[in-house]
């Protein structure tokens, strides 16, 4: 099984903080989104989790969607779909030349 790895760099002059987390999409991964109410008004969230590493990807203001969130919601659905198409391209070359390519969804 693959294993989550995080790093922080926060010793930066002059720059922000820095931080990368690495999530293997094996057997142990989960990825869900939802919608919070809050008093403010509701809130999507994107929700990916691999063992005790939880990242959760929200809107910037709870209760208020703007224009740029929704820009961000697409940029994020293109790396996505990406992200999808590489992976299924190389399961197909992966896979045995039996015809047991990628299945029907």
């Amino acid at each position: 099984m693959g294993r989550s790895r995080i790093s922080v760099n926060v010793d930066l002059p002059g720059r922000d903080p820095n931080a990368s987390i690495t999530l293997p999409l094996d057997e142990r991964a989960n990825c869900r989104a939802f919608c919070v109410t809050h008093p403010e008004g509701a809130e999507p969230v994107l929700a990916i989790s691999h063992g005790g590493v939880n990242v959760m990807l929200t809107p910037d203001k709870p209760g208020r969607v703007t224009a740029g969130d929704v820009a961000t919601a697409r940029a994020l659905l293109e790396a996505v779909t990406s992200y999808v198409t590489d992976v299924e391209r190389l399961h197909d070359q992966n896979a045995p030349s039996s015809g047991a390519g990628r299945s029907a969804v």
